[in-house]
Parts: C-alpha cells; sequence; structure tokens
C-alpha cells in the first residue's frame, strides 16, 4: 500500500505492508524513505475487524485509523497532535510466504 502524506508543506511517501498470518492475526510495517524511515518499521499494534484497521507505532507516536473500501485504504495519520488525511492504494505484493494480505480478504 502506497499513500503520500502532507507534512510541514512537504510530501512524503509511505509505504505500508499489512498481512494476515496463519494464525489469524495481523502484521503490518512502514517504511519512508522521505522521512528517514529506512526498511520495514513493525507496527506495535495492528487490529482489522472488516472493514476498520488501526495500526499504531508507540515509539514514533504515529496511528493510522481507516476504513478498507474499493481497493483502498481512506483514513488519517495521528502524529502527536497533528491529524493528516492519507488515501493508500494497493501496490503490487511484494512475494511472502504463510501470508495473506488484506486485500485479498476483500475480493
Amino acid at each position: 500500500w502506497k499513500g503520500d502524506l502532507e507534512v510541514q508543506g512537504k510530501k512524503v511517501r509511505v509505504t505500508l505492508d499489512i498481512a494476515r498470518l496463519p494464525d489469524d492475526l495481523f502484521t503490518a510495517s512502514m517504511t519512508s524513505m522521505d522521512a528517514g524511515l529506512i526498511g520495514d518499521v513493525p507496527a506495535s499494534t495492528v487490529r482489522f475487524a472488516a472493514p476498520k484497521l488501526h495500526l499504531r507505532w508507540k515509539s514514533f507516536g504515529i496511528v493510522f485509523d481507516g476504513i478498507l473500501e474499493n481497493g483502498k485504504l481512506s483514513g488519517a495519520v495521528l502524529m502527536g497532535f497533528k491529524k493528516i488525511p492519507v488515501i493508500f492504494e494497493r501496490q503490487k505484493l511484494k512475494s511472502c510466504e504463510n501470508k495473506t494480505t488484506i486485500s485479498k480478504l476483500i475480493k
């Protein structure tokens, strides 16, 4: 999933990797080279109850709450006290073993 955040007048590209594991738990990570987050940063909290998604990166003080609808994740990123609207669009899947992405759950 890729989306752009507008932070202090600058575009910040963000990529999310979200998957359901075989035990029906979810995992998520975030990457943003524009924000200096190089490599996958795992979310500390991942909750998905269709169509709502909640992701949290406690160590960074970042939360994403959104709705999965029509192949897009629409919502907002909360950074400190600032709420930034964002739409993440589905991208081609990385090859991964034993993972089923959320996008596959709504087909």
